[in-house]
Order: C-alpha cells, then structure tokens, then sequence
C-alpha cells in the first residue's frame, strides 16, 4: 500500500470495532482534511460519508466515494481513507458471517435517501443494542438494502511495475497529460510493445482505459465540489464537454450534470 503520512487523530469516544460483540453496528465519525492511516478489521464495512469526497485505498486500487454512494470493503482487508475536506460518514460494521451474501471485493455502490437513513438511524443504536428488537429489525433491513445498491466502476487499478507506477504516478497528479504510451516508453526505458503488455498484466486494464479512468475519477470529484461540467472536462484533459459527456454516461449511465441528482435516473 502506499505510504501515507502520519493519521489524523483519533476522534473523542473512541470505539475499536473490533471489541464490539454485537454482528452488525453503525458508527458514525467526524475527521478533519486529513486520512485514516491503513489498518483493517475483522468486520466488513459499508462507509458512507454525509459529507465530503473520500478516497479510499487498498494494495488492490483506489477507490473515489462521493455523496450518496459508499464503499464496501471486505473483512480483513488493509485500507486507508483520505479527504482533502472535513468529512462525516457512517460506517456499517458486518460480520463475516453475515457479509457473506454482500461482496467479496471492494467496490463502490450507490446508497439510497432510504439507506443513509437506516445508517444515521442504527448510528444512534450504539454498539450493545438489545437482540431481538425494533433496533435489531432496523439494522436487518439496512443489511437488505445494501444488497440491493447498484455498484458504480469508481476504482482506479493500483500500479507495482515500477514503470507503470511511475506512469500512473505522473496521470494522477496531472489528468489532462496527454503523453501517448509511445512517449511514455522512452523516458521510461521499456517499449512501447513492452509497456501495453506489461500495463495490462500489472492493472488488468489498458493504458487508455487506465488514463480514461483515471480521468473519470476526477472528473466525480471535482463535480462533487461544484465545478461546472465545461471546466471539469477541461481539466482532466478532454477537448470538447461533448466527449467529455459522452464517456462520463457510457461510465456512470448518466450525464455528469445529473450525476448527484439523487432523483433522476437514465437508460
């Protein structure tokens, strides 16, 4: 995983998830711009921030969460979380047994008006609710509806070769490089028939999906903090808001204008 500098700290009324009998319980947490350093638990987990952009990161990818979607992340799964603003969310702790039906791979889901409710509600639960209840009840339903949440392809594959890594690297602090892989394989010492195989092999995916991608990623950021459609496309690199559209919809099956209209829906 790559290394991170030092975790905020710790918010007051701390509780370690991994104490906590019960086999599903909601938190809810407030952190300043900061990050969550890489730890793991033995429960699964379903993070959904009220407020803010997240970025989450595993040995596997990064994954960018934005309002009214959430990550789901395995049990025992090393992850970080890192926001560049305040950020509140909730947190869904499931037991291994119970995750079973709900994923076995990091993914980012969609989280229904109906969801974050049942979060914020089972948030005011605490962690010793008593079994058998209306409580229980609340949080069964919650598990059944994240089941039932659309996943949306916000993962951006992490790189090993140093080569490809030094490539990502480059993409990622700078979206809009236009660098064909031709030129990336000079001033990285590898061909550019070298690198189309060695990128796939490394990420699963191509360099113009990988780029594509990336791109995407920030697009749903930028978006999330209100930047207008036309200065979005810009910046990550497209040449006219059309294009732009046009693969943000084939991505997200919607246009990003609409994108965090909770209440419109797109063939």
């Amino acid at each position: 995983m790559p290394k991170l500098p030092n975790a905020s700290p710790v918010p007051q009324k701390f509780i370690n998830p991994d104490d906590v009998l019960r086999p599903f319980f909601v938190l809810r947490q407030a952190y300043v711009p900061s990050h969550i350093a890489p730890h793991q638990h033995r429960f699964a987990q379903l993070i959904h921030a009220s407020s803010g952009v997240l970025e989450v990161r595993t040995e596997g990818g990064r994954w960018i969460v934005p309002p009214q979607r959430g990550v789901w992340i395995p049990p025992a799964t090393e992850h970080a979380v890192l926001s560049k603003k305040r950020f509140d969310f909730c947190t869904l702790y499931v037991s291994a047994l119970h995750a079973k039906k709900l994923g076995s791979d990091c993914q980012v889901v969609q989280v229904s008006p109906l969801l974050s409710e049942l979060l914020l509600k089972g948030a005011g639960f605490g962690v010793d609710w008593p079994r058998g209840g209306a409580q229980e009840r609340l949080l069964r339903v919650a598990l059944d509806q994240v089941s039932v949440q659309r996943s949306e392809p916000l993962k951006l594959p992490q790189a090993k070769d140093k080569r490809i890594a030094r490539i990502c690297d480059a993409l990622l602090s700078d979206p809009a490089n236009s660098t064909e892989l031709r030129e990336w394989a000079a001033s990285v010492g590898a061909s550019e028939r070298t690198l189309t195989r060695a990128f796939k092999l490394d990420t699963g995916i191509g360099f113009v999906q990988w780029r594509r991608q990336c791109r995407l990623l920030h697009a749903v950021e930028m978006l999330a903090g209100g930047a207008p459609v036309t200065q979005v496309a810009f910046n990550v690199g497209y040449g006219d808001v059309s294009a732009f559209s046009r693969d943000f919809k084939l991505a997200l099956g919607i246009v990003p204008g609409k994108y965090f209209d909770s209440s419109t829906e797109e063939g």
